[in-house]
């Protein structure tokens, strides 16, 4: 089974305006008879199947992250706080496949790439304003 991971943009809005975990700092647990992964930071729990490697536990942890970009549910999430941070966000759709997202507050107005779909072109509009530490 292939694994997908989420990108730069995906972690840092989840982290900052989602209010994810992202699991980094965890720790592996014996069971009775399994071996369990633990994160210390939320809590969370997965059991592990065999003895991975910490980069392998590091993965898993990474695969169970919501992907923003790619989920609409999500991405009216992250649209949402950014009004609600006072941001007016509008997507713009060239044609049936390609869409463009530009935020605004005050003088401060982003715009981001030409994407796929309109998930994916809120959520790096919103990795901008965090990068620029605009979020708060």
């Amino acid at each position: 089974m292939k694994r997908t991971y989420p990108t730069a943009d995906e972690m840092l809005v989840n982290q900052h305006l989602l209010g994810q975990c992202l699991h980094e700092d965890f720790k592996v647990i014996r069971g009775f008879l399994r071996l369990f992964t633990k994160c210390q930071k939320c809590q969370a729990q997965e059991e592990l199947e065999g003895r991975p490697t910490n980069a392998e536990v590091s993965d898993l942890w990474r695969s169970k992250l919501i992907r923003p970009a790619h989920n609409p549910i999500n991405a009216a999430q992250v649209e949402r706080k950014l009004s609600l941070a006072g941001w007016v966000v509008t997507v713009f759709q060239r044609d049936r496949c390609s869409y463009r997202c530009e935020a605004g507050r005050g003088g401060q107005r982003l715009h981001s790439d030409v994407c796929s779909s309109r998930s994916e072109a809120v959520v790096q509009v919103a990795a901008q304003i965090i990068r620029k530490g605009w979020h708060k």
